[in-house]
């Protein structure tokens, strides 16, 4: 990626003008301040704190200028930290989320036929006791919940809602309109009866581990001797009178059943996968038999372990899960920060993929390492005060930008390419070729010189 690409993205995704009339508009700007809003926006979102020192206390110093010109008093710094700021903060990070599901999607394979594959899942963040009458956790602790939907053809968080951490999964995810021809990868906390209509009305293909207490029931339309071709060995009389389905774990299951009974009944495919170390895995959906075999199903239902990777990354790299604020409007602020970190570390990773030709169906062959944006986070980590800088300053030299850019680009090519390609990696040909190429005696004269 060009330096000129990272800067318009950066400005697509926040343009400054946005930020200065969201902040008018919203009342962040209603009394006199010292600090600039687009100058603490930029530093809240890069400015991660340490270990040694938290994030707020980092956010502060990011925002003295290296000459000292600009010194902010503790106590002027956090009456920032209001409900203006976070509705500020809320509303940027929708667009960021906008930004992210607007970008071109690569959907090869298993993944095509539908106009995008999400994953949605929870991760829980600790807070501090005081927090505990407005995020009370699931025990005597305060906590909080990030609902989050992943795009997997864009790689990146597309939605989210923050919710208390008592709050359980399921109420908090239903299919309208708006999912209408896409693809779902959902855990088992969000799993109804109530997601399965959702998902057969709106056209929506899913994917779900079969819920422990479900009772699932043959389909006894498709008639006696389909039954016996699905089941080989299997007394069909005595399933049908029992209604007691014994399957043999060594072996692939793919048939046709529904939930619950009567008119409510729910037709699904359900889909068995022996594994060496779990057994037999069992999944619900509707995706049929002529696009997706028992294989892919189990596949595309562990393509849903990104939105655990993504969790890792809102909390490794941008520190989530080290929220000490001890007022609710503060916790909030911090959360939208460090999510809108992760949507640009992988918004950065998954335009280099575009570039490369990653669009569409078309998986071209790798020739270099691909992003991750892990290490994304870490480049941008180590260069947080300069580009928050570079970000306030509109005159900064695009040449500049071209330096950054190809520095956190070569620092974030990923090592384990070959050795230990992800599913996803697999899923959309991001693999390397046969046999490691070779390097010319030439080009190794050039790196043993540059070395010395």
């Amino acid at each position: 990626m060009v330096g000129e690409r990272f800067r318009t993205m950066l400005n697509e995704m926040l343009p400054p003008e946005v930020v200065n009339e969201a902040a008018r508009r919203l009342g962040v700007l209603k009394r006199e301040r010292k600090l600039d809003p687009l100058e603490l926006v930029w530093a809240l979102i890069f400015a991660g704190g340490t270990e040694d020192c938290g994030r707020l206390a980092s956010v502060l110093r990011a925002l003295v200028k290296d000459d000292g010109e600009k010194k902010i008093a503790r106590s002027a710094f956090y009456q920032w930290f209001d409900a203006e700021s976070d509705a500020l903060m809320t509303e940027l990070s929708a667009r960021c989320c906008r930004f992210a599901d607007a970008m071109p999607k690569h959907l090869p394979g298993i993944l095509s036929g539908r106009r995008d594959w999400r994953a949605v899942d929870s991760t829980v963040v600790k807070l501090p006791k005081q927090l505990l009458e407005t995020y009370p956790g699931t025990g005597d602790y305060a906590s909080l919940k990030v609902h989050k939907t992943y795009s997997l053809g864009a790689e990146n968080i597309v939605g989210y809602h923050i919710t208390p951490g008592r709050v359980h999964d399921g109420p908090e995810l239903s299919l309208d309109e708006s999912w209408r021809g896409m693809g779902l990868v959902v855990d088992l906390g969000y799993a109804s009866f109530r997601l399965l209509r959702e998902a057969r009305t709106h056209d929506v293909s899913i994917v779900l581990r079969l819920k422990e207490g479900w009772k699932v029931h043959l389909d006894e339309s498709v008639g006696k001797e389909t039954m016996r071709s699905w089941l080989t060995g299997t007394d069909i009389e005595t399933v049908l009178r029992e209604h007691q389905l014994r399957v043999d774990p060594s072996k692939t299951l793919d048939i046709d059943v529904s939930l619950g009974s009567g008119e409510n009944a729910i037709p699904v495919r359900l889909v068995g996968v022996p594994t060496e170390d779990k057994g037999l895995l069992l999944f619900l959906t509707n995706l049929p038999r002529y696009t997706h075999s028992p294989e892919d199903v189990s596949t595309l239902y562990r393509l849903r372990w990104n939105i655990e990777l993504d969790n890792k990354l809102n909390k490794s790299a941008f520190r989530l899960d080290h929220v000490t604020a001890q007022s609710p409007v503060s916790v909030r602020i911090l959360v939208h920060a460090a999510l809108i970190a992760s949507i640009i570390a992988n918004a950065f990773a998954h335009q280099d993929h575009v570039n490369r030709g990653y669009v569409g169906d078309q998986s071209p062959p790798l020739t270099e390492s691909p992003i991750h944006p892990m290490l994304v986070a870490k480049a941008i980590a180590t260069s947080a005060h300069t580009l928050a800088a570079m970000m306030a300053n509109p005159e900064t030299p695009l040449k500049s930008w071209a330096n950054l850019a190809s520095a956190i680009r070569h620092l974030s090519l990923d090592p384990n390419w070959r050795r230990k390609p992800s599913v996803l990696d697999k899923v959309k040909g991001r693999v390397a070729p046969p046999g490691r190429p070779r390097r010319s005696s030439a080009g190794s004269a050039q790196v043993a010189e540059g070395a010395k």
